[in-house]
């Protein structure tokens, strides 16, 4: 009669230490799985919402040029740089904003290019900050759409 609670003590163990397995493995799954599903979500993302390019080269040979937004930002890419220009666009006679007068004083920034990422299809700048490149190869910095011309 002692040995068949010993076994019977014996399986409840084998038994609880059976299904603690069994759920960290199924977290461990359940985590695996989550962050598949969150690395497909991003890659399918940049591949509708981003140019890809094939190589650096190719990605820096595109992407120079000149890159408008409105009439008071202008973003020119030549080689490694990077020339961010903001018009002070104002009225001669008030000093408001006016769009039939206007009077521009710009100030230009230059920046250097970091990295190409060609296949994520953004440009890292050193202190301007980073660039995506759209589907119809234009520029976006912090929400704002830079047209190129």
């Amino acid at each position: 009669m002692d040995q068949d609670r010993i076994d019977a003590q014996n399986w409840a163990t084998e038994w609880a230490i059976r299904q603690k397995n069994k759920k960290i493995i199924c977290i461990v799954i359940g985590i695996l799985l989550a962050a598949f599903v969150y690395f497909a979500i991003t890659a399918v993302k940049i591949y509708f919402t981003r140019t890809i390019f094939r190589s650096e080269a190719e990605m820096k040979e595109a992407m120079q040029g000149s890159f408008k937004y409105e009439d008071y930002q202008e973003i020119d890419i030549v080689g490694d740089k990077v020339y961010f220009t903001y018009f002070n666009v104002k009225d001669e006679d008030s000093g408001e904003y006016n769009e039939y007068t206007k009077s521009y004083t710009d100030n230009t920034y230059d920046d250097v290019v970091v990295k190409w990422h060609p296949y994520t299809g953004t440009i890292e700048c050193d202190w301007l900050g980073d660039y995506t490149v759209d589907t119809k190869v234009n520029l976006t910095r912090n929400s704002t759409t830079f047209i190129r011309q």
